[in-house]
């Protein structure tokens, strides 16, 4: 009898599991990765310091023809304009290399003299020193481009056109400013970060820049400098970024930019967002431990990408619930989420 005892005793047991109310959850495994404090901001590709320079005419003239428009990449001896010398500095060539002419014969024939000793010293120095001085006029107007009917103003290095001042059919005198060109390996990003987060930028962070208008467009970076005041108009301090070299033709002066700067990294146990719940007593998560949930008070540490940090007294090896968590008691039976 007394084995009838027992099988009705088990049998009332596994009729109690079969009532038992179960929570239907998904879970996943624990696992050991770098998480990383990240600080964000958002800013625009612009000149660095000295990266934009102003293309000037060395003398007055007429522009024939413009060749560029803003916005326009060109390599480094691409024609950007042409120009007629003026007639006034075509004159001043000529005249100079008549004087030239003339001071070239007086010499010669004042040696002839002197050697003849016909001609004093004094003549000798005077016409040797007009010609000294007709040699320099000559060589001011040929630098000048006067004695050239037209002129080519070239790029002297690779670069964007941000500006262009002048039109075909226009006088302009010496000195005139024509366009600006942005040297393209002088560009920068400027971008802007909360004053909390700007305490932990350092010089030297990598950054990683995303188009706000395409974010398949990925570039990197590195912080060059970060600014000590808070910028009147937006309320942040201004972050400026290096861009890598192999990046810096797929930039834009103007481009909008997103910078994502990797502050800090360190490898911890991590589990989904998901899993961490909070209550009264803080922190905690459910582990699936053989079919029952075990709640496991947790401290959490850094966020990165949907993974947090945590330490406690879990046991790494049991997956973490990540859905169905809230409905959960300690103890309480699970059903698997199927994948």
């Amino acid at each position: 009898m007394k084995w009838i005892g027992m099988l009705i005793f088990t049998l009332s047991l596994a009729a109690h599991a079969e009532n038992e109310p179960s929570v239907l959850v998904k879970t996943q495994p624990i696992r050991k990765q770098p998480l990383a404090i990240e600080v964000s901001g958002y800013g625009s590709v612009m000149p660095g310091a000295g990266g934009e320079s102003n293309i000037n005419f060395a003398h007055a003239g007429r522009v024939l023809n413009v060749d560029v428009t803003p916005g326009q990449r060109v390599e480094k001896g691409q024609t950007l304009l042409a120009l007629a010398t003026d007639p006034a500095g075509v004159l001043g060539f000529e005249q100079a290399k008549s004087a030239l002419e003339l001071a070239k014969n007086e010499f010669a024939r004042v040696q002839i003299l002197r050697k003849q000793q016909l001609a004093t010293n004094s003549q000798y120095d005077n016409a040797a020193r007009t010609l000294k001085d007709a040699e320099s006029a000559y060589a001011a107007q040929r630098k000048l481009g006067n004695g050239v009917a037209k002129i080519r103003i070239r790029a002297p290095f690779d670069g964007v056109i941000s500006h262009v001042s002048v039109a075909p059919g226009a006088r302009i005198a010496a000195g005139t400013s024509a366009l600006q060109l942005i040297r393209s390996d002088a560009v920068r990003v400027r971008m802007g970060v909360e004053p909390e987060d700007s305490v932990r930028v350092k010089p030297g962070m990598r950054v990683l820049l995303v188009s706000v208008f395409d974010e398949s467009q990925k570039m990197g970076g590195v912080v060059e400098a970060v600014h000590g005041m808070i910028d009147p108009q937006t309320q942040l301090v201004d972050v400026l970024v290096r861009i890598d070299r192999d990046d810096v033709s797929r930039l834009i002066p103007g481009m909008r930019i997103r910078g994502i700067i990797s502050t800090h990294s360190e490898n911890a146990w991590a589990v989904p967002r998901s899993a961490v719940l909070r209550d009264g007593q803080g922190a905690y998560i459910f582990q699936n431990d053989r079919g029952r949930a075990r709640r496991i008070n947790v401290r959490t540490g850094l966020e990165d990408g949907g993974w947090i940090a945590v330490t406690g007294g879990f046991d790494a090896r049991l997956p973490v619930v990540v859905l169905g968590n809230y409905e959960l008691h300690d103890g309480m039976l699970l059903r698997e989420q199927k994948p």
